[in-house]
């Protein structure tokens, strides 16, 4: 899996944990957690998204579950550069990786110093 970010833009991501026969798990994990870092042997974790602190939420309706990399996430990655991610499931004492790969930051033209409103804000 491989996504393009532009830098410092919003991107929201949804999921849906599913099991071998393509069914929706509905049984709530005790954690998900959403990792980057520059590489996979890389022990920094350069964005974190967790269900337990909140910056992963469930959507009950829709059985997804969706996080949002903002744009302070991504504001100091490099240009071109390909981060890996993974998604780890925690259900009791067991975890699991759902998904995983990579994401390539690419250029942005408006930087947040050049967002001025007309306002002048």
């Amino acid at each position: 899996m491989e996504f393009e970010i532009t830098r410092g833009d919003t991107a929201p991501f949804k999921f849906q944990r599913k099991n071998k026969s393509g069914m929706i798990i509905t049984e709530q994990p005790t954690n998900i957690w959403f990792t980057l870092k520059k590489t996979a042997e890389s022990r920094k974790v350069l964005v974190q998204k967790r269900l337990s602190n909140g910056t992963i939420a469930y959507d009950a309706e829709t059985q997804y579950y969706k996080f949002t990399l903002l744009p302070e996430d991504t504001d100091s990655l490099d240009l071109g550069q390909s981060y890996q991610f993974d998604i780890e499931v925690k259900t009791g004492s067991l975890i699991k990786t759902i998904a995983k790969g990579k994401i390539v930051i690419t250029e942005e033209v408006t930087h947040a110093s050049d967002e001025v409103m007309d306002d002048g804000a």
